[in-house]
């Protein structure tokens, strides 16, 4: 059955206008100093092994979601944005085996599983790759192998077996590895909501979620070089060249 063209462009102009608001968070205000508490929670605790219990100690049901608590960043994650995570080997990724390693994405547990947002600007993206091949001198250079991509959507969707949320996902920025420079406002973090896991064999359990976090993000790989025409491609000739290799004291970011 065909339809009028007329009717046809109207449909196109209803899904235009109405469809975005399908995937956004829905909209909650929060007094005031609890923005300001969650800002300051990630702001303090931004390295910290146990950030993800202090989240769900504080701000339990990802509260923290409905606030920005980014420096400079764009605003709360949306649910229709597409997030990247970089697979660098041999950090993430062993190439023996041809495996994406599982303890990257344990991170989600601890102190935040660092993603980018997709939508953001190419110099952004620029400077998170180059600052991932980072290495001591004493290790062998890094390689960007792949970037994995997964909606946040769909993070936030997937529940524990009572039906609650199991991650959350926060615009958090976190500090360069030449901490005088801004953070890149469009990096973001996905945390498991660590004490719905606190049962007997809950290191276990975190785990488990972990992994299949890690899968979600493994079944959107894009290899290094069909990412972004070739993004990659320049930042990992210079790391094989020894460009990006830094004394002990200096930091590298994961």
């Amino acid at each position: 059955m065909k339809f009028p063209c007329c009717l046809c462009t109207r449909c196109r102009e209803l899904f235009a206008r109405y469809l975005p608001s399908l995937f956004r968070p829905k909209p909650v205000r929060l007094p005031k100093e609890i923005c300001e508490h969650c800002r300051k929670l990630f702001a303090e605790h931004e390295d910290d092994e146990k950030l993800a219990v202090l989240l769900e100690q504080q701000h339990s049901v990802c509260r923290c979601e409905h606030v920005s608590v980014g420096v400079g960043s764009p605003g709360p994650v949306q649910n229709n944005e597409s997030l990247h995570r970089i697979i660098v080997s041999p950090r993430d990724y062993d190439p023996v085996t041809g495996t994406i390693r599982a303890r990257p994405f344990e991170k989600v547990f601890a102190n935040g599983l660092s993603v980018w947002r997709a939508n953001g600007p190419t110099e952004d993206i620029q400077t998170l790759l180059v600052e991932a091949l980072r290495h001591q001198k004493s290790d062998p250079p890094r390689e960007i192998f792949a970037v994995c991509e997964a909606q946040a959507n769909h993070i936030r969707g997937m529940q524990s077996p009572d039906e609650q949320q199991l991650f959350c996902v926060y615009d958090q920025t976190v500090t360069r590895a030449d901490p005088d420079l801004p953070p890149i406002a469009t990096h973001a973090s996905v945390f498991l909501r660590v004490l719905m896991t606190g049962k007997p064999g809950s290191v276990a359990a975190r785990k488990d979620y972990a992994g299949k976090i890690r899968e979600l993000f493994i079944n959107g790989k894009i290899l290094a070089e069909e990412y972004r025409n070739g993004l990659s491609t320049s930042p990992n000739a210079r790391a094989s060249a020894g460009e990006f290799a830094i004394e002990a004291n200096e930091a590298t970011h994961g």
